[in-house]
């Protein structure tokens, strides 16, 4: 599996028919996605498609739903019981679609969608780098991508509580989260320069909010 958002999914494909109803649900993620979608607001973006990278069993796909009833939702994720789970949520619901595919090759055209979001997802991605590269292929120009995830402290420090093993996160390589800076640069190297950052108190410090906006057309793009 290349650059796929999870190098093992069968834990996932395992957790995906209680998913929804365990109790970091309502206590982090569920938060999340409201912060998700207030950030969404805020950018002004009123998108006719969106992607979802590690879209689990649908959940933040359709609150946007509710939240841009025009839209064409699209979500990708490597584990199969995501998948089954989000398309059995979705179900009657025309437009929203789930594929099953890693960050590292989104099976889009280049600037499909004006919005594309990853909440709890990019410390699973096994090549982070690519994955952003793909990232800001599929965006249109002055499309919004926001990333949700944990992140490290100036110092160092892992800024995460309980998110680790409500996140089924990589403990053992705390590489996969960044410094806010850190992850600027990332996302500027891929090509999103990086419009705010922010930590909402809601979420109890644990996750760092990121949105990037796409370059404008005629804008620098890095080489593919």
């Amino acid at each position: 599996m290349s650059a796929s958002i999870a190098r093992d999914v069968r834990p996932f494909d395992a957790w995906a028919a209680s998913y929804d109803q365990h109790w970091s649900r309502k206590l982090l993620f569920g938060r999340v996605h409201r912060q998700v979608v207030r950030e969404v607001l805020r950018s002004g973006v009123r998108p006719t498609r969106v992607l979802d990278v590690g879209s689990g069993t649908g959940e933040l796909l359709l609150r946007l739903g509710h939240t841009f009833p025009r839209a064409e939702l699209f979500g990708v994720d490597p584990a199969q019981g995501m998948i089954a789970t989000a398309q059995r949520k979705a179900e009657g619901v025309d437009q929203v679609r789930f594929i099953e595919a890693g960050a590292g090759s989104l099976p889009f055209e280049a600037g499909e969608f004006e919005l594309v979001v990853s909440t709890s997802s990019f410390h699973h991605w096994d090549d982070q780098e690519e994955g952003l590269r793909q990232v800001a292929r599929v965006l249109a120009p002055g499309g919004i991508f926001i990333l949700a995830d944990g992140y490290k402290s100036r110092r160092g420090r892992m800024r995460l509580g309980i998110l680790p093993r409500l996140l089924k996160s990589h403990e053992d390589d705390p590489d996969r989260f960044h410094r806010p800076a850190t992850l600027r640069r990332m996302l500027e190297t891929a090509g999103l320069p990086v419009m705010r950052q922010r930590k909402p108190m809601s979420l109890m410090g644990t996750v760092m909010l990121t949105r990037a906006k796409a370059p404008t057309a005629g804008g620098s793009r890095p080489a593919a």
